[in-house]
Order: C-alpha cells, then sequence, then structure tokens
C-alpha cells in the first residue's frame, strides 16, 4: 500500500507518494511554488481558488505515476492558522488570511478589555494575537460588516478543500488547536470566545481526530480521480505536528527544531494540559499527543531577505558565516521585521539594527540578523525547560536546517545544545504518513526515528560569545517592549 500525502506549505504545494515502509517513491512527486499576497498595510493573503487550483493540479501529475494505482490511503499536512469564509453556496466570501496577516492589530486591545487574556491563554492554548482566529474574526465583523453577514462559515484552506472534494466540512483537533478557538481541555470550540465573537460550533468546522476518514468524492472528483474514489483520506494535520512526528520528537525526551520560512521549537507531551507560560502554546497532534512550543515569525524569511537586499545568493550567505568571527560585528539585532510571535507575542513588533557605524560591512549586517534569529530561538528554547527531560535531544529538520551547516552551527551554539541533523527531506509529508500508518496498522510511532545525518555539537568559546550577545539582544528588546504583549 503506497500514500499519498498532501503537503501545503507557506510557500509551495507538494504531492508525494510513499511506500508502506515510509519510503519516498522515485519521481513520485509535484510541487508548485507560491507567494503570501504581502502589503505594507500587513496583509498576508492567498487566493483560495488559485490555491485549491495548485492542489488540485499536483495530484493529478502524481496520480499519473505507475504506483498511484497502488494508492490506499491519502493523507495532508497544512499550513495552520490560515483563516478563510464560505458563503451559503461553499464559495469563498474572503481571502485566506494567514497567520503573518496583522491587520486585525487594531482588535487586539478591545479583545483584552472583554476576554482574561491569561485565562483564555490557559483554556485554548493561545495567547490573544494576530495570528489567531479571534483577532482577525473581530476585525472582519467590525470592518466587512457584508461580508460577515454573507458568511455562513469559517473555516481553515484544509476544510474547504475537503468541502470541494467530499461535500463536507471538517476540521482535524490538530489543525483546529491552531486557531486559537479550541477549548485545550474538552476539545470543543471555546464557548466563551464563541459569545464575545457572535459565533456559534454550527459556523465552524465539525471536529474530529484526524484519523476520520472521507471517502466517496464527489461526481466531478471521482472522474477526475479514479484511482481515489473509494480512497479513504485522513483529516489533515498541522505542519508543525507532522514535523514533529516526522522527525521523531513524539514525547518530551526529544525536541523538535525547524527552521524553515519561520522557526519553531516543539515538545510532544501526552497527558492532561498543563499550565502555560505566556512565551508558549499549547497545540495538538492528535487527541491524545499534545504539542507545546513557541514559534518565531523569523527564519528562513530573513535570509530571503538579505538575498534580495544585497544581491547575493545561498553560496555567499554561507561563506559569510563560515568565514567570520561568531558575534564580530558589533551589532545587537532584534529581527523582527514581520512582527513577533513567541515569545513576547508583540504583533507589531519592529525590527532593530544597534551599533551601526561607517565600518559596518553588508557582510555584518547578514551576519548579525542570522545571528539575531538563532539568539531567539534560545530564547524559547529556555522557556520549553520546564516541560522536556533534561537530557532532551534536539534533532533539527527544515530547509534552512538541511540547507546550511553554518548557520545549524550558530543555532547549536546559541542553544548551547547538540543538534541532531535528521537525513530527511521531507520530515512534515513524512510525518503525516506516519500517522496514517499509525491509524491503518497501528504502528508505533517511535519505531520510525528518522536516520541522524550528523551531529552539530556546540563550540564552548562560542557558547560564550552568544550568550553576550543575546543578553545585548535581550536589553534592547527590553528597551522596546517591556512586557509580554498577552
Amino acid at each position: 500500500m503506497n500514500i499519498l500525502v498532501i503537503d501545503i506549505g507557506s510557500s509551495s504545494v507538494r504531492a508525494l507518494l510513499f511506500d508502506s515502509e515510509l519510503r519516498l517513491i522515485p519521481d513520485a512527486h509535484a510541487a508548485i511554488a507560491y507567494q503570501l499576497d504581502t502589503t505594507q498595510l500587513g496583509q498576508a493573503t492567498l487566493d483560495p481558488l488559485s490555491l485549491r487550483s495548485a492542489v488540485e493540479r499536483i495530484i493529478d501529475t502524481v496520480l499519473q505515476h505507475p504506483q498511484a494505482r497502488n494508492i490506499g490511503a491519502v493523507a495532508m499536512a497544512t499550513l495552520v492558522g490560515n483563516l478563510m469564509g464560505v458563503d451559503i453556496r461553499g464559495l469563498p466570501t474572503t481571502p485566506i488570511f494567514s497567520y503573518a496577516d496583522t491587520r486585525c492589530i487594531d482588535s487586539l486591545p478591545q479583545l483584552r478589555v472583554q476576554v482574561d487574556p491569561q485565562i483564555a491563554h490557559q483554556r485554548t492554548g493561545c495567547p490573544i494575537h494576530t495570528a489567531y482566529h479571534p483577532a482577525k474574526l473581530a476585525w472582519i465583523r467590525e470592518i466587512q460588516p457584508e461580508i460577515w453577514k454573507k458568511t455562513i462559515q469559517w473555516i481553515d484552506f484544509a476544510s474547504y478543500l475537503y468541502w470541494s472534494w467530499f461535500n463536507v466540512t471538517t476540521c482535524s483537533y490538530s489543525v483546529a488547536s491552531w486557531s486559537g478557538l479550541l477549548n485545550r481541555h474538552s476539545l470543543t470550540w471555546d464557548e466563551p470566545w464563541l459569545q464575545t465573537l457572535g459565533l456559534s460550533a454550527h459556523q465552524l468546522p465539525v471536529l474530529n481526530d484526524y484519523d476520520a476518514r472521507l471517502i466517496s468524492l464527489t461526481k466531478q472528483y471521482a472522474e477526475r480521480w479514479s484511482v481515489l474514489k473509494n480512497i479513504p483520506f485522513f483529516l489533515a494535520v498541522g505542519d508543525g505536528a507532522a514535523a514533529n512526528v516526522g522527525s521523531g520528537c513524539i514525547d518530551s525526551n526529544k525536541v523538535a527544531l525547524t527552521l524553515g520560512t519561520t522557526g519553531a521549537i516543539r515538545t510532544a507531551f501526552h497527558g492532561h494540559p498543563p499550565a502555560l507560560s505566556p512565551a508558549i502554546w499549547n497545540y495538538r497532534i492528535d487527541k491524545t499527543i499534545q504539542l507545546i512550543g513557541g514559534a518565531t515569525s523569523e527564519g528562513g524569511n530573513i535570509a530571503a531577505w538579505l538575498r534580495q537586499l544585497f544581491n547575493i545568493d545561498d553560496v555567499t550567505i554561507e561563506y559569510i558565516l563560515q568565514s567570520s568571527e561568531p558575534d564580530s560585528h558589533g551589532l545587537t539585532v532584534l529581527p523582527m521585521l514581520i512582527g513577533e510571535r513567541s515569545p513576547g507575542w508583540h504583533a507589531d513588533a519592529l525590527g532593530f539594527i544597534d551599533g551601526l557605524r561607517l565600518s559596518t560591512s553588508s557582510a555584518h549586517i547578514v551576519q548579525a540578523f542570522l545571528e539575531a534569529v538563532a539568539l531567539r530561538l534560545a530564547v524559547i528554547f529556555e522557556q520549553l525547560q520546564p516541560y522536556i527531560a533534561h537530557d532532551a535531544i534536539v534533532i533539527g529538520g527544515g530547509g534552512a536546517i538541511i540547507g546550511s551547516p553554518a548557520w545549524t552551527q550558530i543555532i547549536a551554539d546559541a542553544l548551547d545544545r547538540p543538534i541532531h541533523v535528521a537525513d530527511e527531506l521531507e520530515v512534515t509529508a513524512r510525518g503525516a504518513a506516519m500517522l496514517v500508518l499509525k491509524s491503518i496498522r497501528s504502528i508505533k510511532l517511535s519505531d520510525y526515528s528518522p536516520t541522524i545525518k550528523t551531529i552539530i555539537q556546540p563550540r564552548a568559546d562560542v557558547v560564550t560569545r552568544l550568550t553576550a550577545a543575546r543578553k545585548r539582544q535581550s536589553a534592547l528588546y527590553t528597551r522596546h517592549y517591556s512586557q509580554l504583549d498577552l
């Protein structure tokens, strides 16, 4: 049995075939890249019709592979924290608002008056922030009342795909947990938030675990994808959840470090949802396994910005990082160019460079920004200590971890922990396939840990330098953002 995995990321959609031993089938993959529609005003959206078309086209492509006839299940991992509206016919009433869309920032003060921020955080696992649905829904209701009235359901993009293919709108606990509207104790839509926002549970997708299977495509898609006509589609899981599973980080003995467009550090947790520190969120892998961690809004997007700003390529960036003495540039940087999520949650945060001189070069700025991202990840890692084993292993994955050994070395130095680099390019898709096998064959996720390609050890002398750099960064942060913005 082969597994078709649909992987919807923040910059591309991909379809891949895995065999029953979780090996990628050669040449059985397709991808389409895209970019968020952004503006200086904080917009970060996608067109749902265009993105749906892209997903369907990559499925078309992969189904032409000879091994497609042996597909026994379909899995999906998806970018999370996205929101869109549909009307009574199921047609989109809005674009897809991504987690990075900050135009709802003016809704935050009023929401913090209406709802106790600390209590809401402990109830849902999510702070009151522009990355989550409450702020976006309050904003839409306020500035677009006609759209609000016309919209009969507020859903995520994966639920929109399922409606298009099966005439059902349903959402996994995993995807719902990134919305800020899921009660993490009862695994139901959070009633206090619904009352505050003027919504009912019927206006949101039906909740299920990821292993709730959808079968029998609508006539249109049964004809288009005849090989999938009676194949079970499992509900989508959050891309971060799938990445944890794919990297073997399924308990508190391991910590997943991912560095793609953004960065994140997460551990899995079993048992009753724990009390959360203000810096940390609590999401879900499935009904029984939770995720605890933090995510930055900065990551590979900073490297992309530097490439464009200085007209350089990845090879040049790698050379700069390899050939420069750590923290030798004399700069202190806050790399929050699109606001802040963990640990301080200042949605309107800006980037800062302190210490510029006539002697400052573009190479200094490149090095300082990428070191600054590593230092921010170290702050989150410190906040995660109460939730992980003392000797927890850090396993790294994501495009930047694989593609930039020098940057990964800097992160190991900043964390003062070895980073075990997984020998797996498709860790998120692999995790989605693993969850399907867990449901179908009752496999143990722990039996499918990825091969470790290399272990990057922290350098004692550099740890000392970066510890001093982190203190400077913390002082600069406190100068501009003295309190957690919950």
